[in-house]
């Protein structure tokens, strides 16, 4: 099948980028033996540097110093940025206490951050990113009751407060690992919806939390499966999966 990218010599020739890059994509397969790979890679690898080193010297006459002066400091400014929001988001989540009061659950407030970001890039949305990121926060949370710490029977009574999502049901819970759980997943949302009232956009928090809702009943299955033994068809997991994934949230 590489023959086509061989002239009549044996050699290697592409006719594009487009092939080139396939080819040297493709030579990445390649295993143990394959050495029309090996050439290929050889090849590919060859030619990608020289455009490169070709491109470098044509950009030195092209190139804009003011331009590229201007782009460095909008690069270490938003940089800056992001350091003092993440800073002041961990200040924040270190003042909750969770990981002494809670030491089943892992840290994660800032790999929340970085996926949070990876949404919400633009300093615009900078509160965005910070809400985004401490109900990402709420996920790892609630993953981790449900599948390291929290008995059946517990998580019977977590998942019908989850379900009623008010305060008021706090007393309900039989144990403070559940109500220290439950107060701050009803804090970090009631404090998302303050945060968006002020822009007139409370009523998309609704949303995410019916879609939490959903989450804990996922989550609440897959343990009753543990809990009982039951090994589920591949569309049974499946369609818990697609909510239980927290893609949805």
């Amino acid at each position: 099948i590489f023959n086509k990218f061989k002239d009549e010599n044996g050699e290697f020739k592409v006719s594009d980028t487009k092939e080139l890059i396939s080819l040297y994509e493709a030579s990445h397969f390649r295993i143990n033996g394959e050495l029309v790979l090996d050439e290929a890679c050889a090849f590919t690898t060859s030619q990608l540097k020289s455009m490169v080193s070709r491109t470098n010297e044509d950009g030195d006459e092209a190139r804009n110093d003011t331009l590229l002066k201007f782009a460095k400091y909008d690069f270490n400014r938003i940089q800056m940025m992001l350091q003092q929001e993440l800073s002041n988001l961990c200040s924040e989540w270190k003042e909750e206490n969770i990981e002494s009061r809670l030491p089943y659950a892992r840290s994660r407030i800032v790999e929340c951050f970085f996926s949070a970001i990876a949404v919400y890039f633009e300093p615009c949305y900078a509160r965005a990113c910070n809400i985004y990121a401490k109900l990402l926060s709420t996920l790892v949370l609630t993953d981790d009751t449900y599948d390291a710490y929290g008995t059946y029977e517990e998580l019977q009574y977590f998942t019908d407060a989850i379900q009623r999502f008010d305060i008021g049901v706090i007393d309900e819970l039989p144990t403070n690992y559940l109500k220290l759980v439950y107060e701050t997943i009803l804090n970090i949302h009631n404090e998302a919806e303050d945060k968006m009232r002020k822009e007139g956009r409370s009523y998309a928090i609704s949303y995410t939390i019916n879609e939490f809702k959903k989450l804990a009943e996922a989550y609440f299955v897959e343990r009753r499966w543990v809990h009982r033994s039951y090994v589920p068809t591949f569309d049974e997991y499946m369609d818990i999966a697609m909510t239980s994934s927290a893609g949805l949230v």
